[in-house]
């Protein structure tokens, strides 16, 4: 994708971990290439951070950034329990409306029309959150893998649990794809904005995995 009708984005270039303070914005570390832990609060406070709500395919959708990348991303039918939801996540944060962000939503109705969806994200998550979204974000489209197989990548197979619970805080579905990650015997398991959207979004990558390949 290129420009206005899809731009080319990266979401591993901004993975951060936020914790402590916003005054320690120089202390970085390393979990692998392209992905890195930031130190600094994850309420929002001192950052203003930009929202739209817009339609797509699969329901209304709230997507927000900082001027690092997407920090949320919300789907849901009701515009007011999506702002809501955005306060919840960053209540000391100053929450603008915003007319733009158009190259993002035409990413995320591309990725919705059977393309590949890859953008910059500034979230937030414990270190085993990270590492657990980072193994997920390794999951190829049109693929699953279990809870259980994730954790024995991360080097916790009795943590399957916990990753479920991982898979539950990411904020930035779409973008890393928990979706993907399903029970052992295949079963869709849980999946915040709902098992239909699940069920939709595995059903759209395994129609569209071969003509995706390569790209």
């Amino acid at each position: 994708m290129s420009g206005a009708a899809g731009e080319k984005f990266h979401k591993d270039t901004i993975i951060t971990h936020r914790c402590d303070s916003y005054k320690s914005l120089t202390e970085t570390s390393q979990i692998q290439s392209g992905i890195r832990t930031v130190k600094y609060g994850g309420d929002g406070k001192g950052v203003e951070i930009k929202y739209r709500i817009f339609a797509s395919k699969i329901d209304k959708i709230l997507l927000a950034k900082t001027d690092r990348g997407v920090c949320s991303i919300i789907i849901g039918a009701d515009e007011e329990l999506l702002y809501g939801s955005l306060q919840k996540q960053f209540p000391h944060a100053t929450l603008t409306e915003s007319a733009g962000m158009q190259p993002e939503i035409d990413s995320i109705n591309h990725y919705l029309d059977g393309g590949l969806l890859d953008m910059p994200v500034d979230i937030c998550g414990t270190e085993f959150q990270v590492k657990v979204w980072t193994a997920i974000n390794a999951i190829p489209y049109g693929e699953t893998k279990s809870y259980s197989e994730l954790a024995e990548e991360i080097g916790m197979p009795t943590a399957y649990r916990a990753v479920a619970n991982a898979c539950g805080a990411n904020p930035v579905p779409l973008i890393i794809p928990c979706h993907r990650v399903v029970g052992k015997n295949g079963s869709l398991g849980g999946y915040g904005p709902g098992i239909d959207k699940k069920k939709f979004l595995l059903e759209l990558e395994k129609k569209n995995k071969d003509s995706n390949k390569g790209n």
